[in-house]
């Protein structure tokens, strides 16, 4: 029996279409967000966290143990009012050894009039990968020698009270997440082996800028 020509043609372009799903048609969109959810499996665990609560005065030690030291000797941030804040607007970062080399950082983001950060897979104090937000965006940089290279373009999102930001780190893929209202977005995946075995992280702002809620989750694959 012969089949009416139209309906071959319809099968065809069905197939080559994936019924004009771009993301289905799109593979290495496909692999990215199976990778992204294999990246979410496994348990994962609190290693170290900071509300920034207490007495106001330098940062010294976290909630879980980890201790405080300086971006730059000596200088410290402070925590205040529950955040963590540089005392003289000039720009203050501070770090712990979380003892993990994949898993993920995370805080309370508030840029105020500079701008406040994330330091991740931490060398030294000119060595290291960072998460800088920015009042009208976030960008991830690598610093290698005191010198600073985009991992990828900054993307233009406007900072919202309330707001918190998350970088997963497993292996070689660097994944940015912001979180607003219950919602979280997967905003840019890179690729870098900059540093994979470090296992320092911490904070940074300058002007107004501070950070809240701090956390440093390790990933216990299956």
């Amino acid at each position: 029996m012969a089949i009416d020509p139209q309906i071959i043609a319809e099968i065809q372009h069905q197939l080559t279409s994936h019924n004009q799903d771009p993301q289905a048609h799109d593979l290495a969109d496909l692999r990215n967000r199976i990778s992204t959810l294999e990246s979410t499996v496994g348990i994962w665990s609190v290693v170290a966290r900071d509300q920034f609560s207490g007495a106001s005065g330098p940062l010294t030690t976290t909630e879980t143990g980890q201790t405080w030291t300086p971006w730059l000797a000596p200088n410290l941030p402070y925590h205040t009012d529950g955040k963590c804040v540089s005392p003289d607007g000039g720009t203050r970062g501070a770090v712990i050894n979380g003892g993990i080399s994949d898993g993920q950082i995370e805080a309370d983001l508030n840029p105020g009039n500079s701008n406040a950060g994330l330091y991740f897979r931490y060398k030294d104090a000119v060595n290291y990968l960072f998460l800088a937000r920015i009042p009208d965006g976030l960008g991830l940089s690598r610093q290698v020698n005191d010198v600073t290279t985009a991992l990828a373009p900054t993307i233009f999102i406007p900072f919202v009270a309330g707001e918190r930001v998350k970088v997963r780190f497993l292996g070689p893929t660097i994944r940015l997440f912001r979180v607003f209202d219950g919602v979280e977005d997967l905003l840019l995946t890179v690729e870098d082996d900059h540093w994979i075995g470090q296992t320092r992280y911490g904070v940074r702002m300058a002007g107004t800028g501070s950070a809240d809620n701090f956390r440093l989750l390790g990933r216990e694959a299956l």
